[in-house]
C-alpha cells in the first residue's frame, strides 16, 4: 500500500429500535509498523468543521484477528475489538467522561495488496448502559484505486 490512502467508513448503530447509519471519507496515512498495518486520519466530530479543534484525530492499527482504535481530540478513547473479547475503557467529550464496555462480536479483516477491508460488530455500553449494537465497515485503499 502507498503512504496516501482513502478511508471509508460506514457505520450503523442500532438499539433495538431505531437504527441510525453514516458514511464518512477522509484521506489518511498508511504504514506497516512491528508487524502492525498503522492508518491515521482525521474526522470532523462537531458542528463546526472549519474551527480545528473539531477535528478528531483517529489511528487505526490493525493486526490480524485483532484492532485497536485511538482517538484524540474533542473526543478521547482508546477501543480494542477482538471476536469474543470485552474491553473497558474511558470515552471522553466534550460533554463528559464516559465508562465504556466494548462487547466484540465480530472482527473480520481481509488484507490485500492495494486495499484492506474490515468489518466490526460489537456491542457498546455506556455508564452500564446498554447503548447500541454496532457495526462498521472500513475500507482503506491507496488513493490511486
Amino acid at each position: 500500500m502507498k503512504n496516501t490512502v482513502l478511508v471509508t467508513i460506514r457505520g450503523e448503530q442500532s438499539d433495538g429500535v431505531q437504527s441510525e447509519s453514516q458514511e464518512t471519507i477522509q484521506t489518511g496515512r498508511y504504514r506497516y509498523i512491528d508487524g502492525k498495518d498503522v492508518i491515521s486520519y482525521e474526522e470532523m466530530v462537531l458542528d463546526e468543521p472549519a474551527d480545528p479543534a473539531s477535528a478528531c484525530r483517529n489511528i487505526l492499527k490493525i493486526q490480524p484477528d485483532f484492532i485497536t482504535l485511538s482517538k484524540k481530540g474533542p473526543i478521547r478513547t482508546e477501543m480494542e475489538f477482538a471476536t469474543g473479547q470485552s474491553f473497558h475503557g474511558f470515552y471522553q467529550t466534550p460533554y463528559g467522561v464516559f465508562d465504556m464496555v466494548v462487547q466484540t462480536k465480530k472482527v473480520a479483516i481481509k488484507k490485500e495488496e492495494t486495499q484492506i477491508t474490515v468489518f466490526l460488530q460489537y456491542d457498546l455500553e455506556l455508564n452500564g448502559d446498554f447503548i447500541a449494537e454496532c457495526k462498521l465497515d472500513i475500507v482503506i485503499r491507496d488513493t490511486d484505486g
